[in-house]
């Protein structure tokens, strides 16, 4: 299953991002100082590749077609995750500028989206791919592959992937 594959891969990269996330909040609770950029990074990684590029993919073309299949409850589960989460990086994102001062709110919300990231990942991982890979024909894979490279995210994927790479915390 080439689409479930790539989804799979991504997921990899996102967990690298969310451990420096992790170790971001460790230092914020220890009241050692933070790179405010570094944290600027992984909000545009969240925004632009988690939920711009990654999230995309999934919604608009693999979950239809598990929708189409009689797999609507776990889609709905997982736009529903989408969600939160892009309300908890927004909320980040607003507390970013004054951080000294809205710490632990950004740490509450910070660690909320790790938690909830890390859980959803597993669930599709573990959980929803495996029914795709029962369900997918060989053909609807073929059309489901072809729509994510027809997406405009896929010319953010080297930046993003050497960004999360490069990015020392």
């Amino acid at each position: 299953m080439q689409s479930v594959d790539i989804l799979y891969n991504e997921h990899r990269v996102i967990e690298k991002a969310l451990n420096l996330l992790e170790k971001i909040n460790q230092k914020l609770h220890n009241d050692e100082n933070v790179d405010i950029q570094k944290i600027e990074g992984l909000l545009d990684f969240f925004i632009n590749f988690a939920d711009g590029c990654h999230h995309l993919k999934e919604e608009n073309s693999l979950f239809p077609i598990l929708e189409r299949k009689g797999i609507s409850g776990p889609t709905f589960v997982m736009t529903t995750e989408h969600q939160e989460g892009k309300k908890l990086i927004l909320k980040m994102k607003e507390l970013l500028p004054n951080i000294k001062e809205n710490r632990e709110d950004f740490l509450e919300a910070s660690n909320e989206y790790v938690e909830l990231l890390k859980q959803h990942i597993w669930k599709e991982d573990n959980v929803l791919f495996n029914m795709a890979k029962n369900v997918l024909s060989t053909d609807e894979d073929i059309t489901i592959t072809n729509e994510f490279k027809k997406l405009q995210c896929n010319s953010k994927h080297d930046y993003y992937h050497n960004l999360i790479e490069k990015m020392e915390i």
